[in-house]
């Protein structure tokens, strides 16, 4: 996902819904390359009534941002990714768990990124916005932001932004129970970022062993910050529980995961930057 150019070309699913129209307004300001439509009728952009319609017009898609109603997200999803589209931002919240897992099976079998359910969606300030992130509230700078709360990111990042260490990406990963890529999932990928020098975890994201593992891995400065934990990580929710358990597989069972946790839990918001970049802090 973080590869992603920034002319890369957007197909919006559920074109119709309001939801959809303002995060058209508000990446077409900054620049992006929406293609096309699919859905009902749109006068930002050709509308098309499937995806293969809107490819045969108009070429390759990059990147689909699905706003349909949560009954529709399954089959749009799967009719983006059978379509050749590896990138999926779901923005609709409240898609049925039952669905949701389905979409992850079929994700994980034809080797696709996805992003949500219930996805504000992700923002590099100086280059890239994919969703409904307001641009005014972010500042380019070395710190990736990885949120489970949209107002928390807006907080954080004015923080930052007052700081001037600013952000390199903020992705939210979503809003409901089942999620395609999870926080150790961007934890890697902005692990590989040379621009993200540290990550901050904030908002309802529980610490597992996936979690953990992905901290040691990309030795990098980690923080995590919650306003009602003061101090602790979240615990595992039920769906989140099942999920851990079935991914698993991917890391070594063994006692490195045993190991004292790496992430550095803010008490407070304020504690944030002295977390993450003590030079920094040492300068004002």
């Amino acid at each position: 996902m973080l590869n992603l150019p920034q002319d890369c070309r957007i197909l919006i699913q559920g074109v119709e819904q309001p939801a959809a129209a303002i995060a058209m307004e508000l990446m077409a300001a900054r620049g992006a390359t929406l293609v096309a439509g699919v859905g009902g009728s749109n006068s930002l952009l050709p509308t098309f009534d499937l995806v293969e319609e809107a490819q045969a017009a108009h070429g390759p898609i990059d990147i689909a941002l699905l706003f349909n109603p949560p009954w529709q997200i399954l089959d749009a999803a799967l009719e983006a990714m059978s379509g050749g589209i590896r990138r999926l931002v779901i923005a609709t919240k409240g898609v049925p768990p039952l669905d949701g897992l389905q979409l992850l099976r079929y994700g994980q079998k034809t080797g696709s990124f996805i992003l949500g359910s219930g996805s504000v969606g992700l923002i590099a300030p100086d280059r890239l916005l994919l969703g409904s992130f307001d641009r005014s509230f972010f500042q380019a700078g070395s710190v990736g932001l990885i949120c489970r709360s949209e107002s928390l990111a807006y907080e954080v990042a004015t923080l930052l932004k007052d700081w001037q260490l600013g952000q390199s990406v903020v992705v939210h990963l979503g809003s409901d129970s089942i999620l395609g890529s999870t926080a150790s999932d961007w934890l890697e990928l902005l692990g590989r970022d040379e621009a993200t020098q540290s990550i901050v975890l904030v908002g309802d994201i529980p610490r597992d062993e996936l979690l953990e593992a992905a901290v040691r891995r990309i030795h990098k400065r980690v923080a995590a910050y919650h306003p009602r934990l003061n101090g602790s990580l979240a615990p595992l929710s039920d769906a989140a529980q099942l999920l851990s358990a079935a991914r698993r597989s991917r890391i070594a069972e063994s006692a490195e995961l045993e190991s004292k946790s790496q992430i550095l839990v803010a008490k407070s918001m304020q504690q944030l930057p002295e977390l993450i970049n003590y030079a920094a802090v040492q300068t004002q």
